[in-house]
């Protein structure tokens, strides 16, 4: 089982818009949740002719525009010990992205983009609507990506108080962890099972 150690974000990219929030762009369910046109477990295939309407359209370079305004750091500079899950261990990562989505269901929204062929999972937090973990897998390289994102790098009212404001962060940090251990270790045991066959 994985355990996540204490990473970070760094603050070197531009801060995302405040307000909607991820359910709102995704149409994801619970306390953000907005109830946009990518259904729970489903599965959206844009092309560069198509668009699809998640409160607007949207098309791929949409999609990589989205994710560029909010704070995305993979999981290898969270834990350098998961660098080899995604740069030198042989993972069937169609197959993986399958069980993330059978295991994680109302959670995940999934994108194909560039005529099918990147395929990306948003897998949102069940406690923090915004977080989520973004894996991305390219068929034609079998490049993946696998990030833990935020909406905000600051998710903590300026207004709170140092003390008040330092506890809530470590309890965000605490929330959003147990998320990436959870998708980690559902990969880990994929990979466990993928021995045995």
């Amino acid at each position: 089982s994985y355990s996540s150690r204490d990473g970070g974000y760094g603050g070197d990219r531009a801060q995302g818009s405040r307000g909607g929030g991820f359910g709102n762009a995704f149409g994801s369910g619970g306390g953000g949740g907005g109830g946009g046109a990518i259904a729970a477990g489903s599965s959206t295939n844009l092309s560069s002719s198509e668009a699809v309407v998640v409160g607007g359209a949207l098309t791929p370079a949409d999609l990589h525009a989205l994710t560029a305004l909010f704070y995305s750091r993979s999981l290898a500079d969270l834990d350098a010990s998961l660098a080899p899950l995604t740069s030198s261990v042989q993972v069937a990562w169609e197959r993986a992205f399958t069980v993330l989505t059978a295991r994680f269901g109302s959670l995940v929204r999934e994108v194909l983009s560039d005529a099918g062929a990147t395929r990306h999972l948003l897998i949102f937090n069940p406690k923090h609507q915004d977080m989520l973990v973004h894996c991305w897998f390219d068929r034609r390289t079998d490049k993946v990506s696998l990030n833990a994102v935020r909406r905000e790098l600051e998710m903590v009212s300026p207004a709170e108080a140092a003390d008040t404001a330092a506890d809530i962060e470590r309890a965000l940090r605490e929330v959003e962890n147990e998320h990436v251990e959870n998708v980690v270790n559902v990969l880990l045991g994929f990979l466990w099972t993928e021995l045995l066959i």
